[in-house]
């Protein structure tokens, strides 16, 4: 019997490059740019998937309730400014779930996150 590989939800391809796991080819093309951004010295501190732990959001499952979290793509500085970003199509950038963590993120850290497309 053959299967079919299943596709994935939003039909992008999983990748992964310098031993980092990416959702997309897009995410992946994005960190090589800030990789070299770096290099150069226009942004410090890279961080890959870095997770922030909401303060009062909780997933309650079947029996099991755990704390909701974000999940941001990249995150580094620009001198001293700060800046999240997440790598999404216009289409997944509209899913409901992740404009309601956008808001949990943005009112208990009090950062923006910006959308590259």
């Amino acid at each position: 019997m053959f299967y079919k590989k299943k596709r994935s939800k939003y039909n992008n391809t999983k990748c992964t490059a310098d031993d980092f796991k990416f959702d997309s080819l897009k995410e992946k093309k994005r960190y090589h740019e800030l990789k070299l951004l770096e290099q150069h010295g226009r942004i410090d501190k890279l961080e890959i998937h870095p997770k922030w732990t909401f303060k009062d959001a909780w997933i309650a499952g079947d029996k099991l309730k755990r704390q909701a979290s974000y999940t941001a793509d990249f995150s580094y500085f620009i001198g001293t400014e700060f800046i999240v970003e997440d790598v999404k199509s216009p289409f997944t950038a509209k899913d409901k779930y992740f404009k309601l963590k956008r808001a949990f993120f943005e009112r208990d850290f009090g950062l923006k996150i910006t959308i590259v497309y």
